[in-house]
């Protein structure tokens, strides 16, 4: 169960840095597209692992769990290396942000499926090597929601608060290598 929790976060963490963004510009976010934004990470993650056991079914547990920790290696391989290249803005262009205020279902379906991107692969993969991952849909759409109403909050409260990207991608590059590595050996 412990490794699905910080697997759950890791899929999540990113909607912290988004929630600070809307709550420094005072952008509110209601509870019904919070909520939307939830059930689609539900939605994305749960259909990840649903593809990931498919293929379970497939291929032998040894391929499953070669491929399967290979593919969480190389994904968290590349959100580290992303976190050293990713050219780090924590000023955002306000008017930018005003343009995509929250306030239609649609664009929380939008913002959804942006912060779950994700869990795709990251599920897929996951559910390759892990057998128990009922749980996962569930803590990812509580995470997405309690990070994005965290980030709201502390980004209301603290505008000068210098939230660096990167080492929150970087982290979650880290979270998906360990279990990459705990898998294999």
């Amino acid at each position: 169960m412990f490794t699905v929790i910080l697997m759950a976060i890791s899929l999540s963490i990113d909607s912290f840095v988004i929630g600070i963004t809307y709550g420094a510009l005072k952008i509110k976010i209601e509870f019904i597209y919070k909520f939307i934004i939830a059930i689609i990470s539900f939605l994305i993650t749960f259909l990840a692992l649903a593809i990931g056991s498919y293929l379970k079914n497939i291929f032998s547990s040894k391929i499953t769990n070669l491929i399967g920790s290979s593919f969480l290696f190389f994904i968290g391989i590349n959100l580290i290396r992303k976190s050293f290249y990713h050219n780090q803005n924590n000023f955002i262009d306000k008017n930018k942000i005003i343009k995509t205020k929250i306030k239609k279902p649609l664009r929380a379906f939008f913002l959804g499926v942006a912060l779950s991107i994700d869990s795709i692969g990251s599920g897929i993969a996951f559910s390759l090597i892990q057998n128990n991952t009922f749980f996962l849909p569930i803590l990812t759409a509580v995470f997405q929601y309690i990070f994005l109403s965290l980030g709201i909050f502390f980004g209301r409260k603290i505008l000068f608060l210098n939230i660096n990207q990167n080492k929150l991608i970087f982290i979650s590059g880290l979270i998906l290598i360990f279990f990459s590595l705990i898998k294999i050996i």
